[in-house]
């Protein structure tokens, strides 16, 4: 979001109130299931948000709007604001699970990805991207286990 609207907005709340022009991402993508229900969370609809139908697919180009002044604050991720010299206001944390078959656990390939997320490398550059954490990459995670980073 712009740095002139930073004070104006704590949380998705206040762009509830109708008086932040949004940049949205398209239909069907995670980032707009969650604006459309931290927006019903408020008790407002997309329609009454000014910018609700400026749909873009990337997350560089939420970024891409605000900065071209079409858009005051819209969804993304932190290593977009990040690089994009704008200000970030955590929503919620979104944990991507890659799902192997036991059977193919030990394929070579397989194990040479495995081995790049724990690549000192790898994680330094995450950590400086932003909005990352690696701490649990490339562990077995079973059924039923859960939560945010730590």
């Amino acid at each position: 979001m712009r740095k002139e609207i930073q004070k104006k907005l704590k949380s998705t709340k206040d762009i509830a109130s109708g008086n932040v022009t949004v940049v949205n991402r398209t239909a069907g993508t995670g980032t707009r299931l969650l604006f459309d229900a931290e927006l019903a969370a408020a008790g407002a609809e997309g329609k009454t948000i000014p910018g609700y139908d400026n749909c873009v697919a990337r997350h560089i180009d939420v970024g891409f709007e605000i900065i071209n002044g079409n858009a005051e604050a819209g969804l993304g991720i932190r290593a977009v604001a990040r690089s994009l010299n704008l200000d970030f206001i955590p929503v919620q944390w979104e944990r991507y699970d890659l799902i192997i078959p036991k059977s193919r656990y030990f394929d070579k390939n397989i194990q040479a990805f495995i081995s790049l997320l724990r690549d000192p490398r790898i994680i330094a550059h995450a950590e400086k991207l932003g909005g990352y954490d690696l701490k649990r990459s490339a562990s077995v995670i079973y059924p039923g286990e859960a939560g945010a980073p730590e």
